[in-house]
């Protein structure tokens, strides 16, 4: 019984690394894109999240400065 549950392990590692290997590697077609100059800002500055997290932030920064 302890054999068969180590074959039946064995195999299951050897169909995954198997299947694994198969794949297409899609990496470098998005670092591609990715990397184009399309003329879009990747993070845009000054907008409605970026003064909430700065907000957010600062209130964290002076709570934990407080309790210290």
């Amino acid at each position: 019984v302890k054999q068969r549950l180590l074959a039946t392990k064995h195999q299951g590692f050897g169909r995954t690394a198997a299947s694994c290997s198969q794949t297409e590697n899609r990496v470098p077609k998005k670092q591609k894109l990715f990397q184009e100059d399309s003329g879009i800002p990747v993070h845009p500055e000054h907008g409605i999240m970026d003064a909430l997290v700065y907000t957010l932030v600062l209130q964290i920064g002076k709570t934990c400065q407080l309790y210290y």
